[in-house]
């Protein structure tokens, strides 16, 4: 589910349970790119809410971090703590997206660096 948020950014929320594949994440990317078509957006934060994610992929992973729309600047991942943020940041490491990506376990400090 992609909406935008009271703060002013992409808001995605994957759904409870889910197992992201690659074809869910280019029909993210495609729901994002509809919605970010309107004439006022010319730079978009967006905070991915992985938190009731059951797993996603690394061919999904590595579609978030290589096709995100180019007018995206900045993304925040936000996670459940444990082993979920050492695969996260493990994968940002690797695939060094070509935007600004950072994990979070605590949603105020995601939106408060997407702020920034």
């Amino acid at each position: 589910m992609q909406t935008i948020s009271d703060d002013g950014f992409v808001l995605v929320v994957a759904k409870p349970r889910s197992e992201l594949r690659h074809r869910d994440a280019v029909e993210e990317i495609e729901a994002m790119v509809r919605l970010l078509k309107h004439p006022s957006v010319r730079h978009a934060r967006v905070l991915i809410d992985l938190r009731e994610c059951k797993s996603a992929s690394r061919e999904a992973r590595q579609c978030f971090a290589s096709e995100s729309p180019k007018h995206v600047d900045r993304i925040a991942m936000l996670i459940d703590d444990g082993l979920s943020r050492v695969i996260a940041n493990f994968f940002v490491g690797l695939t060094r997206p070509r935007v600004a990506i950072r994990i979070f376990t605590v949603e105020q400090l995601a939106k408060d660096w997407l702020k920034g």
